[in-house]
């Protein structure tokens, strides 16, 4: 608010939504799959850029981990079964994202989890790295848009 204070604004139809999913049988997780919101690991060594993606996210009703860099997200997917989807910059210390993508499509337990850079990185040369790689989205930092990157997410695991 415009004092500072801080007001809790809650979407009725969402929370009414939210409640009926937990008691039909007919929307219960099949096997192999888990109930509620998407969790989307995020990867980027910038703070800010890690916390801001988060709240993007979680403001949408996604569940959110994050890490620093490729490596610490392998070891965050192969301990947590669950995530939907990986968010990653390219340019970050330990492993990049270019070296994560490619660990990620090697594994044959998450080859096919959607992955969506997000970097500083707009030539062509990258681009089409990131395709080759297997990305299924390249989004530029300069162009970034929040409406773009929901849009791209949903589109990818749904909400």
């Amino acid at each position: 608010l415009g004092d500072g204070r801080v007001a809790l604004i809650l979407d009725p139809n969402r929370l009414l939504e939210m409640s009926s999913l937990g008691s039909s049988p007919s929307l219960a997780a099949q096997p192999g799959e888990h109930a509620g919101p998407k969790k989307v690991l995020v990867v980027d060594d910038q703070f800010s850029v890690r916390e801001m993606q988060r709240s993007i996210l979680e403001a949408a009703g996604y569940r959110v981990e994050v890490a620093r860099h490729g490596g610490e997200a392998l070891q965050r997917l192969a301990a947590d079964p669950h995530v939907d989807m990986v968010l990653t910059d390219v340019q970050m210390p330990e492993m990049d994202g270019f070296e994560l993508l490619k660990a990620i499509r090697e594994d044959p337990v998450h080859a096919s989890l959607p992955v969506v850079i997000v970097t500083s990185k707009g030539g062509e040369e990258e681009r089409r790295r990131g395709a080759e790689e297997g990305a299924d989205a390249y989004i530029v930092k300069q162009e970034f848009n929040q409406q773009a990157l929901l849009e791209t997410i949903g589109r990818l695991v749904g909400r």
